[in-house]
């Protein structure tokens, strides 16, 4: 099984190779630069269980309710799915166009990207030091379309918790479960 230590150390070289040339800004146009962007997406398959807002939770609800009605009226057995666990494939199941759920990285890949140039520059840049990383920080958090219209887009603060709250208003409900 994979772990965060095996999957760091598979997208380390490109991690590496990334922060030595990325002092150009035409290397950011370049095919590994976007791969390393993209790997950063992998370390979700490594949170347990979704965060979400009250809001979210709401409309989880109505739509699960609605997938639910829907599925048994075409003798059809539905997916028993929660909050907790419901993951972007599964969506389109009770969020057909993805219209009214997001889930959205807490964490972003800006701010990931930003901290493994600081540990590039300190010296401290390993698979061990990003592993720790992503357990400390990398977080997401199912949220309402709307909702997402109160978040900054790539900064998210020190602490994406607490800009959720104080700055986005959005309440989440499961942080201390």
């Amino acid at each position: 099984m994979i772990t965060i230590e095996s999957y760091s150390e598979i997208i380390f070289p490109l991690i590496k190779h990334c922060c030595i040339e990325s002092q150009s800004k035409e290397y950011q146009k370049d095919h590994l630069w976007y791969l390393y962007r993209q790997a950063f997406y992998g370390y979700g398959m490594f949170q347990d269980k979704n965060l979400y807002s009250e809001n979210a939770f709401n409309k989880f609800n109505e739509l699960y309710a609605k997938y639910l009605s829907e599925t048994t009226k075409r003798n059809k057995i539905p997916k028993i799915l929660t909050i907790e666990r419901i993951n972007w494939s599964e969506q389109p199941l009770i969020d057909k166009k993805r219209e009214e759920l997001l889930f959205e990285h807490m964490y972003t890949g800006t701010m990931f990207r930003e901290d493994i140039t600081r540990l590039y520059h300190k010296g401290n840049l390993d698979v061990t030091e990003i592993s720790k990383l992503i357990r400390l920080k990398y977080k997401i958090c199912l949220i309402t379309k709307e909702e997402n219209l109160n978040l900054h887009k790539t900064h998210r603060g020190f602490d994406p918790v607490e800009y959720y709250q104080s700055i986005g208003g959005i309440k989440i409900l499961n942080l201390k479960e």
